[in-house]
């Protein structure tokens, strides 16, 4: 498919997108509990996946201005429900059935495109703690959240379970841990990029390209593992345009002037995720309000209802288009990640994630689109919807609009680690909307230096134990990793279990660093002359949990 930008030459911007290199993943020890996380529909604590294959769809940057600390605060909330997937067993292993998510309706590439990760090997589940939320009160739709304080969660004094000393890690390690399929994807051509580059002078690809370069650089930097496929607007058209044709084909298209738009009434579900008798209960005139102020047009004249959405723009003097059944022109926001989502996922998934801005109008319209385009199918589109909370700085939340941008690589280029970087963000629970500040990093960089103590003072305790490659066999079977006839639990089992146990709680990263900072406190106070082997040993597994799960090195 060819572009041409009126009143110039033709220029082919169909190039699939790459994503990043994967940073080494050390496997630990037997495995941890399946991830529960909290349901931007219900408000209640769900299962994440049932397995053994674990999909997740997650709404990308548009890529100009990026990567900000806003982003980089979303996207490592996804990336912790990721390292937690394939650090656990699905709590069902005895059924793995290849979910119906997998089954693609059209698929445009070659089954060679669609390569899907190792499946990692891992035991048995614990329980699933009881869910505890209720939705908050209700506020303006602007400021109402759809999902409770996270504060609700279980406190870190309280969550690190004793590891089993009974249980045998061979036969626990018989198991299969999920296998993870990742789907984000980048908006590159849209609204507010093509503004941004007619306001600087530049082509929009070039912009696109070096923002989303920008993008891959800072998730690397932040050790957020690659996704499997990572998808732009552009490559997706042809898919794009065949949900589209599926949903015209419904009579659930018309027309504008030249432009398509969605009708909202084509579907029986409109409003599941976050209309009346969800957890954010908005109304209609609430929906028309966020709308208005999410880059919708509730009161253009000529639409059917203030809430319908644009589905295809018609060309505009200046601006890209591409030929389609519906005219030259480009998509919309919301049909762009119905389209690769259910392409890519299946018609039904695990989890759609993205920033609480997104709950309405962009979640609520994409899971529409896709609910119409696949009738009378059931259960389409995402089980479970998750939501970050927003990042502000100087008062007010981290915007392009505003201009209050802290850039991830602007803190790197200063000098700044980048794990402090992760750890200042992991120090918020990923629900929470909480502010940056040059104290929030300070206090991330002392917490890294304070663990790094730790490990370094446990390893030069004992000579001969200099510090071995993450994940590398360096721990003795009797080091007291729950092996039978070792005795009780180390402090590090207890690491290794807490942090399993809080990322398993709605992902609690908070929580899991105050747990690791216990036994960096503890070590720092030893004497180095009561510093075991063991010791040392468990400083290793615990440089390598916060590795694993956390996406921290030491």
């Amino acid at each position: 498919m060819e572009v041409r930008v009126a009143g110039s030459g033709l220029r082919d911007n169909l190039t699939n997108m790459e994503s990043w290199r994967r940073a080494d993943v050390p496997v630990l020890p037997g495995s941890g509990p399946a991830p529960r996380i909290h349901d931007t529909a219900t408000g209640a604590l769900v299962p994440a996946a049932a397995g053994p294959v674990a999909t997740l769809y997650a709404c990308g940057i548009t890529p100009y201005d990026a990567t900000h600390i806003g982003h980089a605060a979303t996207y490592t909330a996804w990336d912790l429900l990721v390292r937690a997937w394939l650090d656990a067993a699905p709590e069902t292993p005895e059924t793995p059935e290849t979910p119906e998510t997998l089954e693609t309706p059209e698929t445009p590439e070659s089954p060679e495109t669609r390569e899907t990760p190792e499946t990692l090997e891992t035991p048995e589940t614990p329980e699933s703690p009881e869910t505890r939320e209720t939705p908050e009160t209700r506020g303006t739709a602007e400021t109402r959240k759809c999902s409770p304080s996270p504060e609700t969660t279980q406190s870190p004094e309280t969550a690190a379970p004793q590891a089993s000393s009974q249980e045998s890690l061979s036969a626990r390690s018989a198991r299969s841990r999920f296998t993870v399929i990742y789907v984000p994807n980048v908006t590159d051509v849209d609204d507010p990029l093509l503004e941004r580059a007619r306001r600087d002078g530049e082509d929009w690809r070039e912009l696109a390209r070096r923002e989303t370069q920008r993008y891959r650089e800072d998730m690397e930097a932040l050790r957020v593992l690659p996704p499997t496929h990572l998808i732009g607007a552009v490559e997706a058209l042809p898919i794009i345009e065949r949900l589209s044709a599926r949903m015209a084909d419904r009579g659930a298209l018309y027309n504008v002037d030249e432009d398509v738009y969605f009708a909202r009434w084509a579907d029986p579900g409109f409003g599941a995720l976050s209309g009346p008798g969800s957890a954010c209960g908005f109304d209609l005139e609430e929906m028309a309000e966020l709308a208005a102020q999410r880059g919708g047009d509730p009161g253009r004249p000529g639409k059917k209802d203030p809430l319908d959405a644009l589905v295809w723009r018609a060309e505009r003097p200046g601006e890209p288009a591409w030929d389609s059944r519906f005219g030259r022109g480009r998509p919309g926001w919301h049909v762009e990640c119905a389209a690769i989502a259910t392409d890519y996922l299946g018609v039904t998934f695990d989890v759609q994630a993205g920033g609480s801005d997104l709950v309405f109008p962009h979640h609520e319209m994409s899971a529409s689109h896709a609910r119409v385009a696949f009738a009378p199918a059931e259960g389409v589109f995402a089980r479970v919807y998750a939501h970050a909370g927003m990042v502000s700085y100087h008062g007010e939340k981290m915007s392009k609009s505003l201009g209050n941008l802290v850039f991830v690589s602007s803190l790197l280029a200063d000098g700044v680690d980048p794990m402090a970087v992760r750890m200042a963000l992991l120090a918020h629970h990923y629900r929470s909307d909480w502010e940056w500040t040059d104290a929030v990093l300070g206090d991330a960089q002392a917490r890294l230096a304070r663990w790094r103590a730790a490990l370094g003072r446990a390893e030069a305790a004992i000579p001969g134990t200099a510090s071995a490659a993450p994940g590398a066999d360096s721990i003795e079977p009797d080091a007291g990793f729950g092996a039978p006839g070792t005795g009780p639990p180390s402090a590090a089992d207890l690491v290794l279990a807490g942090v399993r146990a809080r990322l398993r709680d709605d992902l609690d990263a908070p929580g899991a660093l105050t747990i690791v900072d216990r036994w960096a406190d503890s070590l720092l106070a030893e004497p180095p002359t009561r510093i075991t082997p063991r010791d040392v040993s468990g400083a290793r597994l615990v440089r390598d949990t916060v590795d694993a799960l956390l996406g921290i090195r030491l």
